[in-house]
């Protein structure tokens, strides 16, 4: 796990990139988050399962003196996010979970991701992009910002890209984890989602006694930050408020 960056000050919020972004995925809300709260964006390094990213997470966050704070992600940020509640629930005040899924894979989307990682193995990194970006992105922010978030994988790498995916065959039912979570939490997700789509994440809310929902409308896909982040910035601070 890579802390990415920090700044504010205040009560304190992290969040968990997803799947092969780094702190790009939250820069239309770091800022402005930060201006009332410290912000810290963390990076998986594809550790041997979800449940070490989170021990990493909460073992980070507790050397910086961090004993409560609000925790969240999108995608397998989200992922990790619940990993951490359900590892330590008392120091999580509210959950953020965004382009998220409670439940573990299937055995066909285990297949398919084991299918990517053969194929990354063998190079074709350009390949897999040509067939993941487009179910990452509505139509739209494909046109709009498609060579963006291609830069960013090759930025990245095709060796994190492995090991995250790897990682990810390990998820877990946290469905259990959810209707446990005493506090608030924001579930949140765009309108085209193809990965997660919105009744998956009405779905979730309906696990937490205290879980409002947001479906960000218009052209806006799984990677909801990046792609409406004025959207997100809003929201986030409507659930977050002041405190």
């Amino acid at each position: 796990m890579k802390l990415l960056s920090d700044r504010g000050s205040g009560s304190p919020l992290a969040l968990v990139c997803a799947l092969m972004c780094d702190e790009e995925l939250f820069a239309g809300q770091a800022d402005r988050l930060a201006r009332r709260r410290r912000v810290m964006i963390f990076q998986s390094e594809g550790e041997d399962s979800i449940r070490d990213a989170a021990s990493e997470l909460l073992a980070m966050l507790g050397s910086l003196g961090l004993r409560r704070f609000d925790l969240g992600g999108l995608s397998m940020g989200a992922a990790i996010a619940m990993a951490g509640a359900a590892r330590c629930p008392s120091a999580v005040k509210r959950l953020v979970l965004m382009g998220a899924r409670h439940g573990a894979d299937t055995q066909e989307g285990r297949v398919a991701r084991q299918e990517m990682i053969h194929r990354l193995e063998e190079g074709r990194l350009e390949e897999v992009m040509d067939g993941f970006l487009p179910r990452m992105l509505s139509p739209q922010s494909m046109e709009d910002m498609g060579d963006t978030v291609r830069h960013m994988f090759r930025r990245l790498g095709a060796g994190l890209f492995v090991r995250q995916l790897r990682m990810l065959l390990t998820r877990e039912d946290m469905a259990e984890t959810l209707r446990a979570f005493e506090g608030r939490a924001l579930v949140l997700c765009g309108a085209q989602d193809q990965l997660t789509p919105p009744d998956l994440h009405m779905a979730m809310a309906g696990l937490m006694e205290a879980a409002q929902l947001v479906v960000v409308p218009g052209n806006c896909g799984h990677l909801v930050s990046l792609e409406s982040p004025r959207a997100v910035a809003d929201a986030l601070e409507d659930f977050l408020g002041a405190s």
